[in-house]
């Protein structure tokens, strides 16, 4: 459903949100940094902010695309890199072996009851597919350190999705293997927490 012009909400334009993404957008560094690795800047918005799209600004480099428009995963396939914040995105990256960086620059809010996320099992500094950064000089920083490190996530993060995501064809044996681990005897005093059973992605 398409939002009405007057369904916009005022209060958006002077948010935190928008202030920090279009500091990151409107970068000189960002767009230095597309141009020494051949990149073009693609800004995709989640669908409940395209209304807001006529009323922004942004340089005449950065390419705004729809939901509606493209194909997502495929915009995620071609992508040398995935700057998100919270999204889900991240983990579609993951399974195609694009990086990831996070710019969470309100990190402290969301998590600590600003939002209606809360603290769970996945931590993106400990299970993250990318780098953390928490300001502009930081997410700018690691999306040229990212690129300058290849096309595929570092070995760091490259460990993180394999221990995510079970490959096709492993599903079983990875089962198979969790369930052994809980019969291994547990010595008196040993305090070895109960194994957490992995995230099962569905590969088509």
């Amino acid at each position: 459903m398409e939002l009405r012009r007057r369904d916009l909400n005022p209060e958006f334009f002077g948010s935190e949100f928008l202030h920090r993404w279009l500091e990151f957008l409107q970068s000189d560094e960002l767009k230095e940094t597309a141009q020494e690795h051949g990149c073009t800047i693609t800004f995709m918005p989640h669908p409940n902010l395209e209304g807001y799209l006529p009323e922004i600004t942004l340089p005449v480099h950065v390419e705004v695309v729809t939901y509606a428009d493209v194909n997502v995963q495929d915009v995620i396939a071609r992508s040398a890199v995935v700057v998100t914040d919270y999204s889900s995105i991240a983990f579609d990256a993951a399974v195609v072996h694009r990086p990831v960086v996070y710019y969470q620059f309100d990190r402290d809010r969301v998590f600590g009851g600003g939002h209606l996320t809360r603290p769970g099992y996945f931590s993106y500094k400990n299970d993250g597919f990318g780098p953390v950064a928490e300001e502009l000089g930081g997410v700018l920083d690691a999306l040229r350190a990212t690129l300058e490190g290849g096309v595929d996530p570092a070995p760091e993060y490259l460990e993180r999705i394999e221990r995510t995501f079970i490959k096709p064809g492993r599903a079983c044996s990875a089962v198979t293997e969790m369930i052994e681990s809980l019969d291994r005897p547990v010595a008196v005093g040993d305090h070895r927490p109960t194994p957490q059973a992995p995230q099962i992605q569905y590969l088509n």
